[in-house]
C-alpha cells in the first residue's frame, strides 16, 4: 500500500501538490483505492480515495494508529556549533536514526595553565 507523509493532518485530509500528481498520473490510482498518510506526531491513518485529480485527492480516513516503525525512544543530539561539512553529517544522522531533536549549543573553551 503506498505511503504518504503529510505534516498537518484534518478530519478531511487532501493531499496536493507532487504528491497528488505522483497519486494520479504515476500510481494511476482511483477513487476507493487504499493508501496510508503518515503524520508527524507517530500516527498512521489507513485512508480510501474519496476523489483524484493531478491537483488534489481527497482522502476519507478508515483508521488511525500508531506508526509501527517509529521508535519508542525520543532521542535529542546535543551538538557543539559546527563547521558546514560536519553539518552534513549530522543531517543525514537524524533522518537515519530518527533523532526527536536537535539542539545546536554553543561551548566556551577555558585554557588551564
Amino acid at each position: 500500500m503506498p505511503r504518504f507523509f503529510k505534516e498537518f493532518f484534518e478530519e478531511s485530509p487532501v493531499i496536493t501538490g507532487q504528491d497528488a500528481l505522483h497519486i494520479a498520473k504515476a500510481l494511476r490510482m482511483k477513487s476507493g483505492e487504499a493508501l496510508t498518510v503518515c503524520d508527524t506526531k507517530g500516527f498512521d491513518y489507513h485512508c480510501r480515495i474519496d476523489t483524484v485529480s493531478p491537483d488534489a485527492v481527497t482522502l476519507k480516513i478508515e483508521q488511525k494508529c500508531k506508526t509501527a516503525s517509529e521508535p519508542s525512544v525520543a532521542v535529542t543530539l546535543f551538538v557543539q556549533l559546527l563547521i558546514a561539512v560536519l553539518t552534513k553529517y549530522i543531517k543525514i544522522m537524524y533522518n537515519a536514526i530518527r533523532l526527536y531533536h536537535i539542539k545546536p549549543i554553543l561551548c566556551l573553551q577555558i585554557n588551564h595553565t
